[in-house]
């Protein structure tokens, strides 16, 4: 009631959607990855420039945005070369072994760019029990959450991949249309 005696509709706030933890993706997830998913190696170049600090970057696939970080000094700010054109930070020692310098800022990813890839798509979720991401399933969800590498929730919808390198110490999305764009399949 307020302050008139009248009874007022309250409404909880919406509870935050689940994320899944990135420790839980590495341990639940990876092996699944690499035994029932397949190895691809990117093939589309990138723009880099290193990072001064600071820098917020929105990652923006072609469903909508994806999750954000903040660069640290001497990170590489990558904008890949797909049509979305979405960018996202990555380490340096991490870049200087995925990238070599085609010219000016444009980058080419060489053999170590690769990863384990699954495709979250209905019956890999119903065929593994992927219980975390049942509810891509249902029809009213269009998308669920995962810990990012760098502690930020970022989105997963259906028929996109979870994605780990090989060293295994990681796992992030991959849009579906960007992942189409920039990896081919090795086995």
């Amino acid at each position: 009631m307020n302050e008139k005696g009248q009874h007022v509709n309250v409404s909880k706030p919406k509870e935050e959607k689940l994320v899944i933890k990135q420790t839980e993706l590495i341990v639940k997830y990876i092996d699944l990855m690499k035994s029932r998913g397949h190895l691809y190696q990117k093939i589309k170049g990138v723009y880099a420039r290193v990072a001064g600090g600071g820098e917020k970057i929105i990652t923006r696939t072609s469903d909508g945005m994806e999750t954000m970080n903040v660069a640290n000094k001497g990170d590489y700010i990558v904008t890949n070369t797909t049509t979305s054109k979405e960018s996202y930070i990555i380490k340096p020692a991490q870049f200087a072994k995925k990238y070599t310098l085609h010219h000016d800022d444009y980058f080419v990813p060489n053999e170590n760019a690769q990863v384990f890839a699954l495709q979250l798509t209905e019956n890999t979720i119903n065929k593994f029990k992927l219980e975390a991401f049942t509810e891509l399933c249902n029809k009213h969800a269009h998308k669920a959450y995962i810990e990012a590498p760098w502690y930020e929730r970022q989105a997963v919808k259906l028929n996109d991949y979870l994605a780990s390198p090989l060293i295994k110490n990681e796992v992030y999305r991959i849009a579906n249309k960007e992942f189409l764009e920039s990896y081919k399949l090795i086995r």
